[in-house]
């Protein structure tokens, strides 16, 4: 009785200590809560029930930010479509430097899309679409890259004037 329990507590911790990793994920592995290493795709062994792994996607996100109202630099109100492309390339850092990676990364670009936007005109604006777009995927890299991650492509998809503004205009 005894040999068929520590065999089976024996296979537990066998199974529990097999890791496998796909191609567009990384494991980053925490042992009592603090960083241990980063597993890259293919098998791998862990220390069962001391380790703690956590896996983290690789592959690109895109998020689709609903329209948005956004004053320009003449005080005119505008509305945005905006879809963001970003990627975690530091799982590491995407884990351990901030605590909520995805709404971080929304309301980082929400606010440099108002700052930026409210220093140009517009029209300004309407006309420099790729200027924008660039800028802004630049200011995003700079800031989101302690947190592992890269800003692929920042696509403003429309940007109209508001109806208050067409309405006062008519």
């Amino acid at each position: 009785m005894n040999i068929l329990l520590i065999g089976a507590l024996f296979l537990v911790c066998l199974v529990k200590s097999i890791i496998i990793v796909h191609k567009d994920e990384a494991m980053v592995i925490a042992r009592h809560g603090r960083y241990q290493k980063t597993l890259n795709a293919g098998l791998h062994f862990i220390f069962p029930f001391l380790d703690m792994p956590r896996a983290i996607a690789l592959r690109e996100t895109v998020y689709d930010f609903p329209r948005r109202s956004v004053t320009t630099k003449d005080d005119i109100p505008i509305i945005i479509d905006l879809l963001l492309y970003f990627q975690i390339v530091d799982a590491k850092s995407a884990v351990y430097e901030i605590a909520n990676l995805p709404e971080a990364v929304k309301k980082l670009t929400r606010i440099t899309l108002e700052n930026f936007i409210g220093q140009l005109e517009l029209q300004e604006t309407l006309v420099s679409r790729d200027k924008i777009n660039n800028e802004l995927k630049t200011i995003l890299n700079d800031a989101a890259n302690k947190w592992g991650v890269k800003v692929n492509r920042v696509e403003l998809i429309n940007i109209d004037k508001a109806e208050s503004t067409l309405k006062e205009r008519f």
